[in-house]
């Protein structure tokens, strides 16, 4: 909700208009502060650690990244584009703005079978072996059997293509971005290949969002043209698509994993406008999402508390890593006592590293927190303890934190 609120206030202007020193200090101020919000810290928070714990992005690095997305937006959009080419920016459109298709199109040619229910690999592996021995008939359709797999590189998808259990068709497509849409466009290559049977192919798919799509229609407008274009040409052909349980001994389905797994030489396969202009805009929201966290992860110094804390447990551990927990120097200014604060223990100065750390009267809660942990493994100073990222250790922490009576303030 804070960012929600806040963030979209400030990038509305900053990154269009030329500012003072004294007004970016102030955003930067304003940041800061927001921070804090979110880590659970209180404002006398130091702003360094607020830093160290790179919960937000700098000022620079939001409105580079919000100047980008607006770039992209524009990009994408027919009215857009045209105001960037006007604006002089030589760019040139991923995507072809034509009028789209209704969502409910489909082939009077593609039959999809319903998938059948409960085939879950763990639970009902008794029905998956019914379906594998039913699928054992033999049909009078020419019988193909798709697959997809992300490259080894992690770039694009390999589709593979088998028939009667041996390699047919291999490909390798970069400008993919999901699993689903890989085996679309394994299924749309099956049915354009060459058939030696004019009437009649059955596609076989272990892909059970590949058959949902083709059954409503939902795919790439650019897939939509090349199978019409294909059925057209071929006003015969009758084609079935077919779900497969994958991975259970059949072997066109295992052959075809085989190939779609395979390290293939050459350029990769381009499928031309095969995104649609939703999809695209949703990579460009995951690249800046991964380039976020890769700006955060740079100079993040304080991990963050592990999902399996409570928000008050995070907040507490944060406010270890900030140096902002109730100690007594804290409680001694806040109450407005006279003299300098001493630790009641050893009579040295109470601030939050001599508490949790220095202060000798806290090492057997200091050994009772760590004796979970391996020698090894516990951390040889406070800084370390602060900025180790393993669960483990987190918690250990925050069960330091409640021995000292920390919990509370």
């Amino acid at each position: 909700m804070t960012l929600a609120l806040a963030i979209p206030r400030i990038m509305y202007q900053y990154p269009y208009i030329e500012i003072t020193k004294t007004q970016k200090s102030k955003l930067e101020t304003l940041l800061r502060q927001i921070s804090r919000t979110i880590l659970g810290t209180p404002q006398y928070a130091k702003s360094d650690r607020v830093l160290g714990t790179a919960i937000l992005p700098n000022l620079e690095e939001l409105a580079q990244i919000h100047r980008e997305a607006q770039f992209t937006r524009l990009k994408l959009s027919a009215q857009g584009y045209a105001l960037l080419r006007e604006l002089g920016y030589n760019i040139s459109s991923p995507v072809a703005f034509e009028a789209t298709r209704p969502p409910w199109a489909t082939f009077d040619q593609i039959t999809v079978e319903p998938v059948p229910r409960h085939m879950d690999r763990e639970t009902q592996t008794g029905r998956r072996e019914a379906r594998v021995q039913h699928l054992q008939e033999t049909t009078g359709e020419w019988i193909l059997y798709t697959d997809a797999s992300p490259s080894q590189t992690g770039e694009g998808f390999r589709t593979g293509i088998a028939s009667e259990g041996l390699p047919l068709s291999w490909g390798f497509h970069h400008n993919i971005s999901t699993q689903c849409m890989a085996e679309i466009t394994a299924i749309v290559e099956a049915v354009t290949i060459p058939n030696p049977n004019a009437c009649c192919l059955l596609i076989r798919t272990d892909s059970q969002a590949a058959c949902r799509a083709f059954t409503t229609g939902d795919i790439p407008d650019a897939h939509y043209s090349t199978l019409t274009k294909h059925l057209d040409a071929h006003p015969s052909l009758r084609v079935r698509i077919q779900w497969i349980p994958g991975h259970s001994g059949i072997r066109g389905n295992e052959v075809a994993h085989a190939m779609s797994r395979v390290s293939l030489p050459g350029p990769p396969l381009w499928w031309p406008d095969s995104l649609k202009r939703t999809e695209l805009l949703a990579m460009a929201r995951l690249d800046r999402r991964e380039r976020l966290d890769e700006m955060r992860n740079n100079r993040r110094v304080y991990p963050d508390p592990p999902h399996s804390m409570t928000r008050r447990e995070a907040a507490l551990v944060r406010r270890a890593q900030t140096h902002s927990l109730m100690t007594p120097h804290i409680q001694h200014y806040i109450q407005g006592k006279d003299g300098s604060p001493a630790c009641v223990a050893c009579g040295g100065y109470p601030d939050n590293a001599h508490v949790l750390w220095d202060c000798p009267g806290g090492r057997a809660a200091m050994g009772e927190s760590l004796k979970h942990i391996p020698i090894n493994l516990r951390p040889a100073t406070l800084e370390e303890w602060l900025a180790d990222s393993s669960p483990d250790i987190m918690k250990a922490l925050l069960g330091h934190l409640k021995l000292l009576g920390l919990s509370d303030g």
